[in-house]
């Protein structure tokens, strides 16, 4: 493992033991229209295709994932969490799945690249956001695009922070911050929607014309 430091694994130890004891309430509490409608639209992002190799980053208990593998069936879907309880209801929910237990700045590269690569509603948690997206930047494709999104918003997110920013540590970026964040990562920054209840950044890799 690279780049490990004392205080990265210690912080993981924190989100796996935080998120190990939420994963009953994501397996029992089911989705509704709206968010599902929303998790859709965060899917559209990613311009997912028949046969495209789609990574979810912080995939949790599968909720994207699901989404993902209902708009495009065909994807080969792979997935990545540090909760292991929360992977164990994911692989319930979706047996096809390939779910590696690493933090993503970890992520093997030989098992890129992706064409679409989706950090949907954990980019607060992660311990270094730039490092987490330049592991991104490297995994993915010359034409694929990677996908920071909440939907629940930006908002949402700044008041998790607040509430216990050692779990949250970070709010997610914006304007000037994104675009810098994106540069420094070795991507660019396609379009970003900032609304009251959805958050998506849609990046690219930054040698691409």
């Amino acid at each position: 493992m690279q780049n490990v430091s004392d205080d990265r694994i210690r912080h993981n130890i924190a989100q796996a033991a935080e998120f190990d004891s939420l994963a009953e309430i994501f397996e029992t509490t089911p989705t509704n229209e709206v968010l599902d409608a929303r998790l859709d639209t965060i899917v559209a992002a990613g311009q997912v295709t028949a046969g495209a190799r789609v990574l979810d980053v912080g995939s949790g208990a599968g909720v994207l994932a699901k989404r993902i593998k209902k708009i495009a069936p065909d994807v080969e879907l792979s997935a990545c969490d540090l909760s292991t309880a929360m992977a164990e209801v994911a692989r319930r929910e979706i047996p096809y799945l390939e779910y590696l237990m690493v933090d993503i700045i970890d992520f093997p590269l030989d098992r890129g690249p992706f064409d679409a690569i989706f950090c949907n509603g954990m980019f607060g948690n992660v311990w270094d956001q730039e490092a987490a997206l330049r592991r991104c930047a490297e995994l993915l494709s010359a034409e694929g695009r990677v996908v920071i999104s909440h939907p629940l918003g930006r908002q949402f997110v700044e008041g998790l922070h607040a509430a216990q920013p050692e779990i949250t540590r970070h709010t997610l970026p914006i304007d000037e911050s994104l675009t810098t964040l994106a540069e420094q990562s070795g991507l660019a920054l396609e379009h970003v929607r900032d609304e009251a209840e959805l958050y998506i950044a849609v990046l690219r890799r930054a040698d691409r014309p």
